[in-house]
């Protein structure tokens, strides 16, 4: 049976942070670029919360272990796990802080800080199963000019080879412009899209 493995980065939409959560920055923190792609989200209070609902048979959370970190617990559909400590004597990234097996479905992951010590997250890892045992996994990449891309509102095609995929991209400066991509597939990831501000 074919499988996939996702990484989710802290700033990724699909993470639902509490409201005592907030980024990482360098005027904060001179390690910033200790993180991977240099950001971190971390909260200092007692109950905050992250929430990931996803569909998968592993996750694993990533982040630092420091020494003003400390105790977190990690829930997946209700179950809560041994309370574990993300306490260093010295500073550490790239850290699994936790990691599971699960049956491969959807599930609904919270991870609490238990203490008003510093918890981070730096990013997040699953893996899936898809398809039936005698299928093979495929995929496809779409250029940023194929024909199911839809583009609304103000975007400007440019050319600039060696930087992006296929040397090219659409970009906008827009809030109100979207893209819509038309496609059939059991799964889909959008890997190549950025948003950013000059």
């Amino acid at each position: 049976m074919p499988s996939y493995q996702s990484v989710f980065k802290d700033t990724t939409p699909a993470i639902v942070y509490s409201s005592e959560w907030r980024a990482v920055s360098s005027e904060d923190d001179p390690l910033l670029d200790q993180y991977g792609q240099a950001t971190a989200t971390f909260s200092n209070t007692t109950g905050a919360t992250m929430t990931l609902r996803f569909f998968g048979n592993n996750v694993g959370i990533y982040g630092s272990k420091r020494p003003d970190h400390g105790l977190f617990n990690v829930t997946i559909d209700g179950n809560t796990y041994p309370t574990l400590n993300g306490s260093s004597p010295s500073p550490l990234f790239n850290q699994t802080l936790f990691n599971t097996t699960l049956d491969n479905g959807p599930h609904t992951m919270v991870l609490t800080n238990i203490g008003n010590t510093t918890l981070d997250v730096d990013y997040l890892a699953l893996n899936a199963f898809v398809g039936t045992p005698d299928e093979t996994l495929g995929s496809d990449t779409f250029q940023d000019d194929h024909p199911n891309f839809q583009y609304t509102g103000n975007w400007v095609a440019t050319q600039r080879p060696g930087t992006y995929s296929g040397s090219s991209a659409h970009i906008t400066r827009d809030p109100e412009a979207t893209v819509r991509h038309t496609f059939q597939g059991i799964t889909y990831s959008l890997d190549r899209v950025s948003f950013f501000k000059r």
